[in-house]
C-alpha cells in the first residue's frame, strides 16, 4: 500500500500543468533570458505563448530552457530557474529555448513578474484590441527585444510572391488580381512589427522569410470573400512563381503543396 501511495503521488506531481521540469541534467540559468509574445491564430480562437532564449549559446542547439509558471488571480509569475542539458547532443551552437504557454488572448493589463535565478522584476502584459506589448522590464534579468507588437487584424489575408531569375512581375500581378476577384481587398494597415509580417511607415509590407528570391513581393489584404475560393487561386499559379498566403484564422496556402494549403508555421 506504501509503494502505491508513493506512485500516486509521483503521477499528480508530474501531471501538474504550468511547469517545465527539470532532469537530471541541469545546469543554471548565467546569461540575461531574451523574451516576447507571440499570439497564435487558430480557428478556435487564438491563444497567447511566451518564447524564451538565454543569451548565451550552449555547445548544442537542443539546450532547454526550464520555467515555472504561476497564476494568482490575474496576475502571472514565471521563473526561469534552470537550463536542462540533453542526452543526445544536436551538433551546433544554440541558446537554451523555452515556449510558455499563457492561455487565450484576453484584453486588459495583467501584472507580470519574471524572474531569472532570484532576480525578480516587476511588469506588466497589456492587450489591446490591436497590440501586445510588456511593459517595465527594461534593465533587468529578461529583456524584451520587441516590447510591442501590432496583433493581426480580423478578415486579414496576407503572403508573399517570388520569383526569378527572369522577370515574372507580370504574372505576379495578375496573381494580386486574381485575389482581388476573390473578395481581396486594398488595406492600410498601421506601421509596425505584426509578428508574422511588418508594415514599414509608408506601408510597404514585408516578410522575415522575404529572401532566397532573385524578386519577392509581400503584401496584405482585408478579405470577407470566400476562404474556400483561396486555395483555388493559390494553385493555379504555377511555378516560376513561389506563393504563399495565410489568414487570420491560422490557414496556410502554398503553390508547391497539394493540395495548396497546409498550417501557418509558429515564429
Amino acid at each position: 500500500m506504501r509503494r502505491l501511495s508513493v506512485l500516486t503521488i509521483l503521477c499528480a506531481a508530474l501531471a501538474l500543468p504550468g511547469c517545465l521540469r527539470p532532469t537530471d541534467k541541469t545546469a543554471p540559468v548565467d546569461s540575461l533570458v531574451r523574451a516576447g509574445l507571440h499570439e497564435t491564430l487558430s480557428p478556435a480562437g487564438r491563444t497567447l505563448e511566451m518564447p524564451a532564449a538565454t543569451e548565451k549559446e550552449y555547445r548544442c542547439s537542443n539546450f532547454t530552457l526550464l520555467y515555472r509558471l504561476t497564476r494568482l488571480g490575474e496576475h502571472v509569475a514565471i521563473a526561469f530557474d534552470g537550463v536542462s542539458v540533453p542526452d543526445i547532443c544536436l551538433t551546433a551552437l544554440g541558446p537554451a529555448r523555452c515556449r510558455i504557454p499563457l492561455g487565450p488572448t484576453a484584453e486588459g493589463a495583467f501584472p507580470l513578474t519574471l524572474n531569472v535565478e532570484g532576480m525578480v522584476r516587476e511588469g506588466q502584459l497589456v492587450v489591446t484590441a490591436s497590440t501586445l506589448e510588456l511593459r517595465g522590464f527594461d534593465g533587468g534579468p529578461v529583456t524584451i527585444p520587441r516590447p510591442l507588437l501590432r496583433r493581426v487584424p480580423p478578415a486579414t489575408i496576407w503572403g508573399l510572391v517570388g520569383w526569378g531569375p527572369e522577370d515574372q512581375s507580370d504574372k505576379a500581378k495578375a496573381f494580386l488580381d486574381s485575389l482581388g476577384v476573390v473578395g481581396a481587398q486594398p488595406v492600410t494597415l498601421a506601421a509596425g512589427d505584426y509578428d508574422y509580417f511588418q508594415v514599414a511607415e509608408d506601408g510597404t509590407v514585408k516578410m522575415a522569410t522575404q529572401g532566397g528570391y532573385y524578386f519577392s513581393k509581400a503584401f496584405a489584404f482585408h478579405f470577407e470573400g470566400d476562404r474556400a475560393a483561396l486555395p483555388g487561386v493559390v494553385s493555379a499559379f504555377g511555378a516560376p512563381l513561389w506563393i504563399a498566403v495565410y489568414d487570420d484564422l491560422g490557414n496556410g496556402w502554398f503553390n508547391w503543396a497539394t493540395p495548396a494549403t497546409g498550417p501557418v508555421a509558429r515564429r
